[in-house]
């Protein structure tokens, strides 16, 4: 006799199941906000990048407010449970909410970095280093994202997600410029009383003014004024783009998890169907300011 292999997600959030009283419609998690629910890092990076990188409060709200503690009316909002993953989550999900969370964390830690623009400049491999990170990020979050699809049937990005950064502007040349910069001894630049210049990238490297001077003090003396680009100006462009590709893959991923298939299936995985959060608390809480997705709390000696 053949007994019907359980769903592996279902498995992993509802056993056992939060049990709540009556029903809950998805929508109820946009109560859910980053500046009352969210945890430490997301509290003090979300007015910086609330602008220019809204769908991740949206996605949040779907994707990850489910696999935590925060649907757990019997948690308190003053606990620092409350925005931790709940036990049953598989490794899986985990994943996707790392990646999701650490894309956000390393972004908003770079535009923050900018902010004190004068030193960022002096220092752009500090700001290569974060961007390059949540590149890396970006790259773990569409993989797993994918897998998590294949739950319900479904595909969210395209297989060439697989060769990132190759195709994602402006991941490739936020790359080579991390690698120029972190990987070689320091890289001879521009400067003049106001501004600090870099080598301008390009795809090829036998014509690229970066990849020519990586290695060498005096071929960076040769370059020419239109082989080099003010740091300040670079940065613009690359954060300008890079919130262009995080708008259109979070919208495709917000689109994909809209699907009947799908709705039905983060009902049945999240036990959304059966819970009711109607006594949840969504107003938030400043109780616990170490808190952060990730960290144990260390009582004071």
């Amino acid at each position: 006799m053949h007994l019907p292999v359980p769903d592996a997600g279902i498995v992993a959030l509802c056993r056992p199941p939060i049990t709540y009283t009556r029903g809950m419609d998805i929508e109820w998690l946009s109560q859910f906000t980053l500046l009352s629910n969210g945890d430490r890092h997301e509290k003090e990076l979300w007015p910086l990048l609330s602008k220019d990188f809204p769908l991740y409060e949206k996605l949040w709200q779907r994707l990850v407010v489910p696999m935590t503690r925060r649907v757990d009316p019997s948690v308190s909002i003053a606990s620092n449970e409350r925005n931790r993953l709940r036990e049953e989550v598989s490794l899986l999900y985990e994943r996707v909410a790392m990646a999701h969370y650490s894309v956000f964390y390393f972004v908003g830690r770079a535009v923050r970095r900018l902010a004190n623009d004068e030193d960022a400049m002096e220092n752009p491999e500090d700001v290569f280093f974060l961007l390059d990170s949540a590149g890396d990020n970006l790259k773990r979050f569409s993989l797993a994202l994918n897998e998590f699809a294949k739950d319900w049937g479904g595909q969210i990005f395209e297989p060439k997600v697989a060769n990132f950064p190759k195709g994602f502007k402006p991941f490739e040349e936020i790359e080579a410029y991390r690698d120029a910069l972190l990987h070689n001894s320091v890289l001879g630049r521009g400067v003049n009383v106001k501004k600090v210049f870099l080598p301008k990238w390009h795809p090829r490297p036998p014509i690229s003014p970066l990849e020519r001077v990586a290695a060498s003090w005096r071929k960076a003396e040769q370059l020419r004024q239109e082989e080099l680009i003010d740091t300040k100006a670079l940065f613009d462009r690359l954060l300008r783009e890079l919130f262009q590709l995080l708008d259109k893959l979070w919208s495709t991923a917000l689109h994909a998890l809209d699907s009947p298939a799908a709705v039905a299936k983060m009902k049945r995985v999240f036990c959304i169907s059966d819970s009711d959060i109607s006594s949840v608390d969504f107003s938030g809480s400043t109780a616990n300011p170490l808190s952060a997705s990730g960290t144990r709390i260390i009582p004071e000696e």
